[in-house]
């Protein structure tokens, strides 16, 4: 049962060493449900969860990095459609990756 639902926005994601700049805010979903947290970006697909706002900050980012990352090794014929969507989103909304 989701017991509190809010926005998480951010403009700058942090993962281990790898810090996203983002050209616009990126709006997700923010809920609490029994005793964990969600952040979860229906756009990209992806979802974070922890038992604290901190671990489920962490946790989306690792999320956001990995398919970042992976996404953009691969060439888009080992994609499907929605991939490359989800892909070109990424590119299109980071700025640049420190």
């Amino acid at each position: 049962m989701v017991e509190l639902t809010l926005d998480y926005v951010t403009q700058k994601i942090v993962c281990n060493n790898t810090t996203y700049n983002l050209n616009y805010p990126l709006r997700c979903l923010y809920a609490k449900e029994d005793d964990y947290y969600i952040i979860q970006s229906e756009i990209l697909d992806i979802m974070g969860t922890g038992l604290t706002v901190e671990e489920t900050i962490s946790s989306f980012a690792q999320e956001f990095d990995f398919i970042y990352k992976r996404y953009n090794e691969l060439p888009n014929e080992k994609l499907s459609k929605r991939l490359q969507a989800i892909k070109n989103i990424l590119n299109y909304l980071v700025i640049n990756a420190q």
